[in-house]
């Protein structure tokens, strides 16, 4: 039945390979662009965006399509903090801090995702948004697993605390 949908509704999209049914080769898959993007994350430049807006059979529920959909998910905010990470050791805050909130984002509880947000939002200047992304994370460490975060987090965020209060202090 959903054959036959497809056949009608979208003509042209499915043809007859050999007696096996295949896409037509003029149509573009999107997630084999994507895929290519997740893939080359950590070697190359790619697009946030693509990162960001990336998803997989949206709206599916059967069981072999969410250990996909998880699997790609997990790619998707692995690329995204390796683009957050290249993207503050050339210095360009504003592009790791959109990746950086994207994998948050994605992955709440992950603390190399919170760590890189942190990290972003502190080179960008935006020391209230640092303050305001920690106190988030913390708050869902504390209500998910009684705990604090990790560390390395809060190391960070003392460090810059020390900073600023020496800052004032020197004034």
């Amino acid at each position: 039945m959903a054959l036959w949908h497809v056949a009608h509704e979208l003509p042209g999209l499915l043809r007859d390979a050999q007696g096996q049914l295949a896409l037509d080769p003029t149509v573009a898959v999107d997630f084999h662009g994507l895929q290519h993007s997740l893939t080359h994350a950590y070697a190359e430049h790619v697009s946030i965006e693509d990162l960001r807006t990336g998803e997989l059979l949206p709206g599916w529920y059967e069981d072999w399509v969410i250990g996909e959909q998880e699997r790609f998910r997990h790619l998707r905010v692995m690329a995204l903090d390796a683009a957050a990470e290249r993207a503050l050791a050339e210095g360009d805050a504003d592009t790791a801090e959109t990746a950086a909130l994207a994998a948050a984002n994605l992955e709440p509880l992950r603390e190399r995702s919170a760590i890189l947000l942190v990290r972003a939002e502190l080179a960008a200047g935006n020391i209230n948004g640092a303050q305001r992304s920690y106190r988030h994370f913390r708050s869902l460490c504390r209500d998910t697993f009684g705990l604090e975060p990790g560390f390395q987090l809060g190391q960070l965020m003392r460090s810059e605390l020390q900073a600023r209060v020496s800052a004032l202090v020197g004034s």
